[in-house]
């Protein structure tokens, strides 16, 4: 299961959205181990904006409401694969109201590093002012079951999302793979080629160290040469033009 998941990401983001729900339903099972499921949250924060109808069932995974609380490393990736995309603050604020909890969440998101900083400050000052109670916490999606049928029996769940990836393996088998060379990429993209940490190239797009454009979606796009420059010369020190 996890060289399947890990795979999704070599078919490009058309052909792996496909596997979002079931993506959201193992990371929200404590019943695959927590690497598996740490996985599936990186493959999600990967998809970006096309993971939007799990932000939800991935903002109780970092609550703790869904999955097993205690895998702090599944609950980091899960808070990192909403904040590139969404306003985490806005989904988890009013999920929990005690405080011992609160405190709980906040260490996770400082565990997700420089990312989730502006979300950790967010959330002290809306849960100071009172942040209102939300909805029961968003149930894990179903994988690929068909309409107008029975709810399945818990037992039967993991069976149910292994055949959703073996039947989403099989379609991306069939999709050609992309190129490997591409005009502009993302901020993860750029950080796998230049063997940085994404936050490093997130944050030096931020100070201009890195020549960058944002897509209409708010996010870094980082251009080939701009790739190439960093490979052979390694990140800049001061923002480019200066």
């Amino acid at each position: 299961m996890l060289s399947a998941i890990a795979g999704l990401r070599d078919c490009g983001q058309n052909a792996a959205s496909e596997a979002v729900e079931p993506l959201a339903a193992i990371a929200c099972d404590p019943r695959i181990p927590a690497e598996v499921r740490a996985t599936a949250c990186k493959v999600l924060r990967w998809l970006g904006s096309e993971s939007r109808p799990v932000w939800p069932v991935l903002a109780n995974v970092v609550v703790g409401a869904a999955g097993a609380p205690a895998d702090r490393a599944v609950r980091v990736e899960a808070a990192l694969a909403v904040i590139d995309s969404a306003d985490l603050s806005e989904l988890v604020a009013g999920l929990i109201n005690d405080s011992g909890k609160r405190r709980e969440v906040l260490a996770v998101l400082r565990e997700a590093g420089p990312e989730a900083a502006s979300t950790r400050q967010t959330l002290q000052e809306m849960w100071a002012r009172g942040a209102p109670a939300s909805n029961q916490p968003a149930p894990p999606p179903a994988a690929d079951q068909p309409e107008d049928t029975e709810p399945q029996p818990p037992t039967d769940r993991l069976e149910a999302i292994e055949s959703a990836l073996v039947q989403i393996q099989k379609r991306l088998e069939a999709t050609p793979a992309p190129s490997k060379e591409k005009d502009w990429y993302t901020v993860d993209e750029a950080a796998e080629l230049t063997k940085l940490k994404a936050w490093t190239v997130r944050d030096a797009c931020n100070k201009s160290r890195i020549a960058a454009e944002k897509s209409p979606d708010g996010r870094w796009r980082i251009s080939r040469e701009e790739v190439g420059k960093i490979q052979n010369r390694g990140l800049p020190k001061q923002a480019s033009g200066e």
